[in-house]
């Protein structure tokens, strides 16, 4: 810190404060502060190699002497994002503070008291330690970005900059770059995919297609409209409709705001219903008009904010009109991968129905799992029979297209004799499935039809025990797998990976399960007991229970997710579902009945 600047009140009104991210300038001179205080959000990149640029004033020197050689090479050829968390570690950051600003003006008064020719002395001691050639460095670097400066890829890395569009990723085509990606949040997940395939179809639903890029401006106008009414961050938008693209539409809508969106059953009625409107507090609601009068019902929401979702339905309270309102959201809220997406709530088939709070990270975790067990790339297609307020047709489907480019193809409901149509129909490659469906799909009349799709493979729970002679008969394998709204998929079977029969797949990376008995204490090999698990990754499974502290303390006794489910492990390692035990433990069982509504 300059001695001319040690004043408080001459640094808040400094012309041209640095208040946000570090991203290139702003990260190098965050590198060349003497303090550098952040909040929980902070972020730090150096996307200059990236734009086609090279960074400058004094980054090849400082980063190294910072971070060591390997990292900061990391750092500046991958143009990754570093969280407060990694930066702290790393020494990027000197403190995280929950209020950076008061706590940097309290840091700049403390400096400000101090001798000021000590202070600057001092200073200059230590820089001259370990930079006592810093102008040589600084003239190599301006060399080195002129001569960048000068070649094609800068100059359309800065035309994209100035207009302010993301760089291309490098990312999405296949398994392996999805699961290593770094996007953290669903905002991003989708600027990004709108940059690197604008005109590739996303969504399909009924005969309708929609790109990339529609999609991405459809958004934008509801979020709008959405901004207009009074939604900001962390309000709740509550959905009560059937799967449509104004469903879809909805939630990137409410997350492009930095609020939550609550889907809920739209088969739900009187108290049910009421009790989960009541629990959701919505400041907002979007409702089908065919669901419009049960609703109302309720009376928890004023109808001055209700939209209405209808083609026939044109006035201020519809949804058309609020897509219309003002004008688009063009860049989106910034949010961190905790923040809340959605509620989602359980299915309630042996309770009361809870909303499980879950961040923007939950969904990109489980998207990410499901690509690379799976092996989906760019070029698929994924069918999805279930509604939007399930995990299937969100983390399961939609997010994963997403991250991919691919395409999410959904139904208005699962129909056993529609099913097969639908899938050709919309060239489907992949789908969702859970034991009624297959079923219910496998009794229908054998038919030279039968093999007449693109599917090359299905996941869902429970694999039936006529899953070979199903895989035979419509020429597609089935995965299993094992997971719930409160833990996310923390077990899959690996495509072309042979599973012993039964078996709902392997543990997933960053999670860990056990078995126990009644007394607490782990079982031996191929013992049921009461499955918990747990994950490395803070955002994996859902934060909380909302508005249940109590309830949430419960599931989560011994800092494990207490599943209430019963399974085994053998010695191989192979997950197998057991049962339920509905005593053991609050939460309700999801292997099968997350498919049923939540």
């Amino acid at each position: 810190m300059d001695t001319h600047e040690s004043d408080p009140v001459v640094l808040v009104e400094h012309p041209i404060p640095s208040v946000g991210f570090a991203i290139g300038g702003g990260a190098e001179i965050a590198l060349a502060a003497d303090f550098v205080i952040g909040g929980p959000g902070a972020k730090f990149r150096f996307p200059e190699i990236s734009l086609g640029h090279a960074v400058t004033g004094g980054i090849t020197l400082r980063l190294p002497h910072m971070v060591g050689l390997v990292k900061a090479k990391e750092l500046l050829l991958t143009g990754r994002w570093v969280d407060a968390d990694e930066a702290l570690k790393l020494g990027l950051l000197t403190e995280i503070s929950h209020d950076p600003k008061v706590r940097a003006l309290e840091l700049a008064r403390q400096l400000s008291e101090l001798p000021s020719v000590s202070l600057a002395s001092s200073k200059a001691s230590l820089e001259r330690t370990l930079f006592d050639n810093m102008e040589s460095y600084l003239k190599d670097e301006v060399s080195v970005a002129s001569h960048c400066f000068a070649q094609s890829d800068a100059a359309l890395g800065y035309a994209n900059f100035a207009a302010r569009k993301l760089p291309t990723a490098r990312l999405g085509h296949d398994a392996k770059d999805v699961a290593k990606g770094d996007i953290r949040d669903l905002n991003a997940a989708l600027s990004i995919s709108v940059v690197n395939y604008p005109k590739r179809p996303f969504f399909r639903f009924g005969g309708q297609e929609v790109t990339f890029q529609q999609f991405d401006t459809a958004v934008g106008a509801l979020a709008g409209g959405l901004r207009k009414v009074g939604i900001t961050p962390d309000d709740r938008v509550l959905v009560m409709m059937r799967n449509s693209v104004e469903m879809a539409y909805s939630w990137m809508a409410v997350n492009g705001l930095g609020a939550i969106w609550v889907p809920i059953n739209p088969e739900l009625k009187s108290v049910t219903l009421k009790g989960v409107i009541t629990s959701a507090q919505p400041k907002l609601a979007i409702v089908d008009e065919a669901l419009l009068p049960e609703f109302q019902q309720t009376h928890v929401v004023d109808n001055a904010s209700v939209f209405v979702n209808s083609p026939d339905v044109t006035g201020p309270q519809s949804l058309s009109n609020l897509m219309g309102l003002a004008p688009p959201v063009t860049e989106p809220v910034i949010v961190t991968p905790a923040t809340t997406s959605a509620l989602l709530y359980t299915s309630g088939t042996t309770g009361k129905s809870k909303a499980c709070v879950l961040s923007h990270e939950y969904f990109l975790l489980q998207a990410k799992a499901l690509i690379e067990s799976c092996e989906l790339r760019d070029s698929d297609v994924l069918y999805c029979p279930f509604p939007l307020f399930h995990l299937d047709a969100t983390a399961l489907t939609m997010v994963p297209a997403l991250l991919l480019g691919a395409v999410a193809a959904l139904s208005v409901r699962f129909s056993a004799c529609k099913f097969w149509d639908e899938i050709r129909a919309t060239e489907a490659t992949a789908y969702n499935y859970m034991g009624a469906t297959l079923a219910i799909t496998y009794k229908q009349q054998p038919n030279e039809r039968d093999r007449d799709h693109n599917v090359r493979l299905a996941w869902g729970v429970p694999l039936p025990n006529f899953a070979q002679e199903y895989e035979q008969r419509f020429g597609h394998s089935l995965i299993s797998l094992y997971g719930s709204v409160e833990s996310g998929v923390p077990v899959f079977q690996v495509s072309g990976v042979p599973s012993p029969q039964g078996s709902c797949g392997r543990v997933c990376t960053g999670y860990q399960i056990r078995i126990i008995n009644e007394w607490g204490d782990e079982v031996p090999a191929n013992t049921p007991g009461h499955l918990l698990i747990r994950s490395d990754h803070p955002n994996a499974m859902l934060k909380e229970y909302f508005g249940d502290p109590a309830y949430t303390a419960s599931a989560f006794r011994n800092l494990w997710l207490h599943t209430g489910d019963l399974a085994k492990v053998d010695e191989y390692g192979n997950v197998y579902f057991v049962g339920r035990d509905t005593y053991y433990t609050p939460t309700r069982r999801k292997c099968q009945r997350q498919r049923s509504g939540g």
